[in-house]
């Protein structure tokens, strides 16, 4: 499966969890950041705010890159946010880990417990796609400054999709911009970006379609 964002018309995936003191190896995660001569250093509270980039092996491949922001407290309690983006980067760590690679080798320095994990997916689609639902309408209401107002989004809570949130709204220049939000609980180890935008891809298939000709 590609991990070409552009495939799939997503601008940015992006997971935010939460770990509890004893999660994760702190000790051995600063050790690994260490030996790569990056800085670990804590502010005066105790706390460790880092990033790292992971890019491609191939300095040329320029599908998609990724961020993780790892902050750690001073009790190692902490949160991480692994972010995807379009494009290369020039400021990646050495790899391995590359950023295919990038969830199991940060996955390795947590517990085998699964995490509560808010998932963010950000996509946009040109003017040969349209929404499934029709959006510029008047907005009905009983608020006099609201009056003469056009819908140009909505939202959903799917019932076949628990915990889920689409977001669908028509943008300036006639592209569709959609954005899902959901709740999941997964161990990072074993995430595959290219897996789950294949899955989610049933979900945007419902909601975007491609305009008729």
């Amino acid at each position: 499966m590609s991990l070409d964002l552009k495939e799939y018309h997503c601008d940015t995936f992006q997971l935010r969890m939460q770990f509890d003191t004893g999660e994760m190896n702190v000790e051995a995660f600063l050790s690994a950041l260490a030996e790569r001569g990056i800085s670990t250093e804590a502010d005066s509270d105790g706390v460790r705010d880092l990033e790292l980039v992971f890019g491609s092996d191939d300095p040329s491949d320029d599908r998609c890159h990724a961020h993780a922001n790892i902050r750690i407290w001073k009790d190692d309690s902490g949160r991480v946010v692994l972010s995807y983006h379009e494009g290369k980067t020039s400021n990646g760590i050495d790899p391995p880990p590359n950023v295919e690679e990038a969830p199991k080798w940060l996955g390795n320095f947590f517990s085998d417990k699964s995490l509560t994990t808010h998932v963010h997916v950000n996509y946009t689609f040109n003017q040969s796609y349209r929404p499934t639902v029709t959006l510029h309408f008047p907005l009905v209401t009983s608020e006099k400054e609201l009056a003469g107002s056009i819908v140009t989004g909505l939202a959903f809570t799917l019932p076949t999709e628990p915990k889920t949130t689409a977001i669908v709204q028509s943008g300036a220049t006639d592209e569709i911009h959609l954005f899902l939000r959901k709740t999941v609980q997964i161990q990072l180890k074993d995430f595959v970006l290219a897996a789950e935008l294949q899955k989610l891809s049933s979900l945007v298939n419902v909601l975007i379609k491609k305009a008729d000709k």
